[in-house]
C-alpha cells in the first residue's frame, strides 16, 4: 500500500515499552504528588464575598476599591514561603501550605485608590479559609519616577498599617517587631500571638518601597533576617546569575562564530520563538494586574524570545557542525515530509517526555516526604500563570533541551565523541544545579545529573526531535494535569496545553500509519546544512590528497655512503604537486629528483603518481638525467596529460666521486653551495607536458668536499608575508652563505632555510607546497 501500512503493521513500530512506562511513571508521580506535594491538594473555590469583606476593609481608613477581579497565584513565585515551610517544619510542611494557601491560592485584583496616597494596584492574596496571607499596593508605579513628598510617604505608610492589620486577620502586632534594611527598603518584622491550637508561629513581614508597600504572613523563623541580608540575598542570585550569565555569552560567541562563517540556520528556532510568543501574550494580556507590569513582562518577552530563537539556533548548527551526516526528523517534519520515522520519533519523545514529569514528581514528593533530613524541596512543582513570561512549557522544555545540545557540541569540539557526549551532560547539569528544585546543593547535583542523562539517552537512541519533544512534552504534561486540578479557573492554559499534546500524538500515530517508503524519499536539506556538507566533503578530499601526496614522497632520505642527504616538504592549504625521489641505479649512481605539478586536487596528484611512476621505471639503463626527462615528457603527451604542467631537475651523482649531470624541465634553478659561497646553476628547460617537443640537455656538475647542493621548488621562492612581499632568491642565498652554514650536515641546512622562511611567510599552512632537497658530499673530516 502506497498511503500507509496494515494495522499490524504500524503498531508494531510504536515504541510501547516507552510509552508505557512513561505514562506508569507519570501515574506514580501524580499519587505521589497528590499525597506529598501541597499546590496539588485540592483547592476550595473562591468565595465571593471575599471581595465584599475587602471592599469593606478599604472604605473604612478612606479607600476606594476599583474593579476587583479573582485570579490564581503560587507555584514557583512562592518558592521562598515553600522553602521555608519544608525547612522549619519537615514532612509537617505539606499541610501548612496546603491549609494556608502558601503553595496555591485564589487573589483578589484590583485598583485601591486612597486620598493624598496615590491610586494603584492592590493584590490580596487568601489561605482557602478565606483570610488575607498577603497583600501588595503599588501607587508609585512598577518603577518608581522622582521622589515621594513627606505627607504622601505618611500616608502611604498609614495605608501600609491598615493593610497589615488586613494580613493579620484581627490579632494584635504588637507582641514584638524588628526592623531593618534590606537594600534600600525597610523591612518590619511584626510577631503575631501564638496560635491556640498549638500550631506554628508567624509573624507579618511588611516593607515599604519607594512605589508602595506589601505585608505577608508567614512562619516565624528565626533566620529570617539573615536570609534576607543583601550579602544573602546577593550570594543566592548569584548562583543562579552567574551561570545564566556565561550561557548567554557563550550562546551570543558561538552564534556569531556561525553566522560570521554562514553556518547557522535560524528556521527552527524562530519557529520556536513563535510559539512562545503566541501561547504567552494571551496570558499575559488577560491576567489582572497594573498595566506596567503588563508591559514589563511583554518587554521581557521581547528578549526572552529572540534569545531562545539565537539559543536554539546556535546549538542546532553548532551540533551540526561538529555531527557529520547527521540527519533529524525535524527537517523532514517540517518539509512535511512524515514518515515513520518522524512518527516514532515523536511518540517515543512523549514517552520519555511523560517518564520525565512523572520523574521530577516523584523526586520532589519524596523529598517533602523525608524533609526533616538534609533533602528538601525548594519550590513548587509547577508555577502559575500557566504560559507565563517564565512558565511557558514552550520555553522550558527547548531551553534545557538546548543547553544540553549546545554543551555536548561544545565539548565535540575538543573531546572525541565518546567523552564529549557524557562531559556534555555533566557540563549541563553543573550550568543548571542552581535552578533544580532540591537542596541541597549535592542534591541539586544529582537530580540535574539524572536529567542530563535522562536527556542525553533520549539524544543518543532516538533523536534530536526526540530530545525536543521529551523536553516540551515533560512541562506540558506536568502543566496539563496541574491545570485541570485546578479547574475552572485555568481551563485555557488545561486546552492549550492538552490541544498541543493530542497534536503530537496525532501526528506520531500519522506518521507510524505510513509506509516506510515515506522515509525513503531525499529531504531536501537546510542551506546551510548543504554548505556544512559540502566543506566535509572538501575537507575529506583535501584530506585525502594530502595522503596521497605524502605517499608519493619518500619515508625518509636513504643512507648513501658517500654523500648526506635531507628533504622536506611543507603541505600547502590547498593540496599541490611537490614531490621529490631518490632512486639507485646498478651502476651505483644515486638519482636525485624534484618536481612540482602545477595546480591544486586530484589532478594534480594523478600526474603527480604518473610522473612518478615513469621516473622509477625509466632511470638506469644507460640513460642521462636528458634523456629521462624527454621519456617522461612523451610519456605524459600519450597519456593526454597536457593540461597540467610539471616542473622537474633531475641529478645523477656518483656517491663516491661527487660528479654528477644534471638536466632541469623548469624548475628553479639549483643552489651550489661551496666553502660558504652559492652558485646558481642555470640549466634552462621547459616544463614536462606543455608546449611542442623537446630535449633537454645535461649539464655536469661536481661536489666538491664539502660541497652541498639544493633543490627547492617555487614554494620557497614565491612565499609571501602579511604585505605579499615574496621571500625571493637573494635571502635564500644569504642563508646559506651565513658563516658555519655550508660546514653543517645536510638536515641543518635543510632546518636553517625552513626556519628563515618561516620568520618571512609565518606559522600557517602556506599557499603553495614548499619543497627543500639537499645533497651533502660531506668533507674527509666531517
Amino acid at each position: 500500500m502506497s498511503g500507509s501500512d496494515t494495522a499490524p503493521s504500524w503498531r508494531g513500530r510504536v515504541p510501547w515499552a516507552l510509552l508505557l512506562s512513561g505514562a506508569a511513571l507519570l501515574g506514580l508521580g501524580l499519587a505521589a504528588a497528590r499525597r506529598f506535594l501541597p499546590e496539588w491538594r485540592p483547592l476550595p473555590p473562591a468565595d465571593a464575598a471575599w471581595a465584599g469583606r475587602l471592599e469593606e476593609h478599604v472604605r473604612s481608613f478612606g479607600g476606594t476599591l476599583v474593579r476587583p477581579r479573582l485570579s490564581l497565584e503560587g507555584g514557583v513565585s512562592e518558592s521562598d514561603r515553600y522553602e521555608q515551610a519544608f525547612r522549619l517544619l519537615g514532612p509537617r510542611g505539606t499541610e501548612y501550605l496546603a491549609s494556608t494557601g502558601d503553595a496555591v491560592r485564589h487573589r483578589v485584583d484590583a485598583v485601591l485608590e486612597v486620598p493624598g496616597a496615590g491610586s494603584g494596584s492592590l493584590e490580596v492574596g487568601y489561605a482557602p479559609g478565606g483570610g488575607a496571607r498577603s497583600v501588595s499596593w503599588i501607587p508609585g508605579g512598577v518603577i518608581p519616577l522622582g521622589a515621594v513628598d513627606d505627607k504622601v510617604k505618611a500616608a502611604r505608610e498609614r495605608v501600609g498599617d491598615e493593610l497589615a492589620k488586613l494580613v493579620a486577620g484581627g490579632l494584635p502586632l504588637d507582641a514584638g517587631e524588628v526592623t531593618y534594611t534590606s537594600g534600600n527598603v525597610p523591612v518590619r518584622i511584626q510577631e503575631l500571638p501564638p496560635p491556640p491550637d498549638g500550631g506554628p508561629k508567624e509573624v507579618v513581614v511588611r516593607t515599604e518601597a519607594a512605589n508602595g508597600v506589601s505585608a505577608s504572613r508567614s512562619l516565624a523563623d528565626p533566620e529570617l533576617t539573615l536570609r534576607l541580608s543583601p550579602d544573602r540575598v546577593l550570594s543566592k542570585v548569584l548562583v543562579r546569575l552567574v551561570p545564566a550569565v556565561a550561557t548567554v555569552l557563550v550562546v551570543l560567541v558561538v552564534f556569531g562564530v556561525l553566522l560570521y562563517r554562514r553556518r547557522l540556520g535560524v528556521r527552527n528556532g524562530l519557529g520556536l520563538a513563535v510559539l512562545v510568543t503566541l501561547t504567552t501574550v494571551p496570558v499575559m494580556l488577560a491576567a489582572p494586574g497594573p498595566s506596567g507590569v503588563v508591559y514589563y513582562k511583554l518587554l521581557g518577552l521581547v528578549l526572552v524570545a529572540p534569545y531562545l530563537a539565537i539559543s536554539w539556533a546556535a546549538a542546532e548548527s553548532l551540533f551540526r557542525d561538529t555531527t557529520p551526516g547527521f540527519t533529524t526528523s525535524l527537517d523532514a517534519l517540517l518539509a512535511g515530509r512524515l514518515g515513520p520515522r518522524g512518527g516514532r520519533a515523536l511518540l517515543a519523545g512523549l514517552g520519555a517526555g511523560a517518564a520525565l514529569a512523572g520523574g521530577r514528581l516523584l523526586v520532589l514528593s519524596a523529598a517533602a516526604a523525608n524533609a526533616d533530613g538534609a533533602l528538601r524541596p525548594l519550590r513548587a512543582s509547577f508555577g502559575l500563570p500557566f504560559f507565563g513570561l517564565t512558565t511557558n512549557p514552550f520555553l522550558e522544555g527547548p531551553g534545557e533541551a538546548c543547553s544540553l545540545i549546545l554543551a555536548v557540541a561544545l565539548l565535540r569540539l575538543v573531546l572525541p565523541r565518546r567523552w564529549a557526549d557524557p562531559a556534555g551532560g555533566l557540563a549541563f547539569a553543573l550550568l543548571t544545579a542552581g535552578a533544580a528544585p532540591v537542596s541541597p546543593w549535592l542534591a541539586a547535583l544529582l537530580f540535574s545529573l539524572l536529567l542530563g542523562g535522562a536527556y542525553l539517552l533520549v539524544l543518543k537512541r532516538w533523536g534530536f526531535a526526540s530530545l525536543l519533544v521529551a523536553a516540551t512534552s515533560a512541562s506540558l504534561l506536568r502543566d496539563a494535569f496541574a491545570a485541570a486540578h485546578l479547574l475552572p479557573k485555568t481551563a485555557i492554559p488545561f486546552l492549550l496545553a492538552a490541544a498541543s499534546l493530542l497534536v503530537l500524538v496525532a501526528v506520531g500515530v500519522a506518521g507510524v500509519r505510513r509506509s516506510e517508503r515515506e522515509d525513503e524519499g531525499k529531504v531536501d536539506a537546510p542551506e546551510y546544512v548543504k554548505r556544512l556538507e559540502s566543506e566535509r566533503r572538501v575537507r575529506y578530499e583535501m584530506d585525502l590528497l594530502a595522503r596521497m601526496q605524502l605517499a608519493l614522497l619518500p619515508e625518509r632520505a636513504p643512507q648513501v655512503p658517500g654523500l648526506d642527504l635531507a628533504a622536506r616538504t611543507v603541505l600547502a592549504t590547498e593540496v599541490g604537486g611537490d614531490l621529490y625521489e631518490f632512486v639507485t641505479d646498478g651502476g651505483g649512481g644515486l638519482w636525485v629528483a624534484a618536481g612540482d605539478v602545477s595546480g591544486h586536487g586530484y589532478s594534480c596528484g594523478i600526474q603527480g603518481a604518473m610522473v612518478k611512476a615513469a621516473l622509477l621505471s625509466l632511470v638506469g639503463d644507460g640513460r642521462s638525467p636528458g634523456a629521462v626527462l624527454g621519456e617522461i615528457d612523451r610519456v605524459l603527451r600519450r597519456a593526454g596529460r597536457t593540461q597540467l604542467f610539471t616542473s622537474l631537475v633531475l641529478l645523477r651523482v656518483d656517491p663516491k666521486t661527487g660528479r654528477g649531470v644534471l638536466a632541469n624541465a623548469g624548475h628553479p634553478f639549483p643552489i651550489l653551495l661551496s666553502e660558504g659561497r652559492c652558485t646558481e646553476i642555470a640549466v634552462p628547460g621547459l616544463p614536462l607536458g606543455q608546449g611542442p617537443p623537446r630535449t633537454y640537455a645535461d649539464v655536469g656538475v661536481e661536489l666538491a668536499e664539502g660541497a652541498s647542493l639544493v633543490l627547492a621548488s617555487d614554494g620557497l621562492f614565491e612565499g609571501t608575508d602579511r604585505f605579499d612581499d615574496p621571500y625571493g632568491y637573494e635571502r635564500p642565498a644569504a642563508v646559506l652563505s651565513s658563516v658555519g652554514l655550508w660546514r653543517r650536515p645536510a638536515e641543518a641546512i635543510v632546518e636553517a632555510l625552513i626556519a628563515d622562511w618561516r620568520l618571512h611567510v609565518g606559522q600557517g599552512a602556506p599557499p603553495d607546497d614548499t619543497t627543500i632537497v639537499v645533497v651533502k658530499r660531506p668533507s674527509l673530516a666531517w
